[in-house]
């Protein structure tokens, strides 16, 4: 069985992106860090990257993206076998349905983000 190793990061602002991986990495160094910015790659792009759903170990995601709706990556997700953790970083508030979708909000960079991702992956 393959170890979830891969932390997947969805934020549409370079710069919010720079920042939290800069923070991902120095804390979870055994984990392979992946995200969208500057790329705008979705799901099936990330998916292939990753290399399969199985090796994902959590997902985190603003909510307004530039095409699309953190929500909605995190439902395609689901879809497709994801059973793990979601962590919603955006500002906007989210809809009941969206809500059930994740299981914490988080900062999008630093300690607060660190500390919630700390108490859903091993690292």
């Amino acid at each position: 069985m393959t170890k979830p190793d891969t932390i997947i990061y969805f934020e549409d602002i370079p710069s919010i992106t720079e920042c939290a991986i800069r923070d991902l990495k120095r804390d979870f160094p055994k984990h392979r860090l992946i995200s969208n910015s500057g790329t705008y790659k979705w799901e099936n792009e990330v998916l292939k990257e990753v290399g399969g759903i199985e090796r994902i170990a959590i997902i985190l995601t603003d909510g307004n993206l530039e095409q699309v709706h953190g929500s909605d990556i995190i439902e395609r997700f689901r879809q497709l076998g994801y059973t793990g953790p979601a962590i919603y970083t955006g500002l906007s508030r989210l809809s009941e349905d969206n809500k059930q979708l994740y299981i914490e909000r988080a900062e999008k960079i630093g300690q607060g983000l660190i500390e919630v991702v700390k108490k859903h992956i091993q690292h």
